[in-house]
């Protein structure tokens, strides 16, 4: 049942509301692809944004098929995209009522197609693809179970901002995250997914959106990518005066840990530390990015568990 315009704005007041409290609201971006929930209901199929997703007060969560490597190493992402074998495929697409919103740069939006001057969907994405899902436990269904849909992908990162949430109090004095989006899009350090589509114009007579760089009606701004942008959120997010540079950084190392210990920063409630995995001669791995952040109000830091004698100092 598509919403009424009073209940689209009754909706938005409470989320204004939570939003205007410092409350993040995600939902998922659907798993009917571009379609929405009553787009094929008709020939050629009609796009649709649906509503909770579409709304300008909610970090809106598309779907992605995962692709990992030996012991799980993340390879790459593309669109979630099965219509053609009945299993669905991630939603996204531009809303046809709400405005586009300040946070959301039309240069980005409209990089593979999307709208200028209304709201695009999703905002990010995770993985989605019931085939290359999420494994959780029942045990009235027999134990463990593969899961997919968006509604497996908001979830992912509602616990992940969590976590940045947990974080950023820590170490800022009490400060949240408030509502998401703006820094999102400020920050916008994720995996870009550069392939694949939702929609599928031999079988509905109407092509969905393109996957694509920067930003997408697909997978938006991309999945998350745990370290790196975990630091750069925690960064962006600090007021006050900027803190004096560290000095007095040294780093002890063993054979399979490192000893981190500096000097007390002017202006500083806490620190973050960064650890990026490195490939050969010294260069980043950005093929799989493997990274961590850690927060600590100390000035010192042990990184344990390394592999024997695979870092540099």
């Amino acid at each position: 049942m598509e919403q009424t315009t009073d209940q689209l704005n009754a909706e938005n007041t409470a989320l204004t509301q939570l939003a205007t409290q410092g409350i993040t609201v995600l939902a998922s971006s659907g798993d009917n692809g571009a379609y929405g929930r009553t787009g094929t209901n008709s020939y050629p199929a009609l796009l649709e944004a649906p509503d909770p997703g579409s709304q300008p007060f909610v970090t809106c969560v598309g779907g992605t098929s995962l692709t990992t490597g030996q012991n799980e190493v993340y390879v790459t992402e593309q669109a979630w995209n099965r219509l053609g074998e009945g299993e669905g495929a991630t939603g996204g697409g531009v809303s046809s009522y709400w405005q586009i919103p300040a946070w959301q740069p039309p240069n980005l939006t409209t990089f593979n197609g999307g709208s200028a001057t209304y709201r695009n969907v999703p905002d990010v994405a995770a993985v989605g693809d019931p085939v290359t899902g999420v494994a959780v436990y029942s045990r009235p269904n027999g134990g463990w179970l593969q899961i997919g849909g968006t509604s497996a992908s908001a979830p992912i990162w509602a616990g992940y901002l969590s976590i940045l949430d947990s974080g950023l109090q820590y170490i800022a004095a009490g400060q949240t995250l408030g509502f998401f989006n703006p820094t999102l899009y400020n920050v916008a350090w994720l995996y870009s997914v550069l392939d694949g589509s939702n929609g599928n114009v031999g079988d509905f007579g109407t092509a969905g959106y393109n996957a694509g760089g920067l930003y997408n009606n697909c997978c938006g701004l991309g999945s998350l990518w745990g370290g790196g942008f975990a630091f750069n959120v925690l960064t962006a997010n600090a007021s006050g005066t900027p803190p004096s540079p560290i000095t007095g950084l040294k780093v002890t190392p063993t054979k399979t840990s490192l000893a981190l210990t500096w000097d007390a920063t002017s202006g500083a409630t806490g620190y973050a530390i960064w650890v990026d995995q490195l490939g050969g001669g010294g260069t980043l791995f950005y093929t799989t990015k493997v990274a961590q952040t850690y927060v600590t109000k100390k000035t010192n830091f042990e990184l344990k568990n390394l592999l024997p004698n695979h870092f540099t100092t």
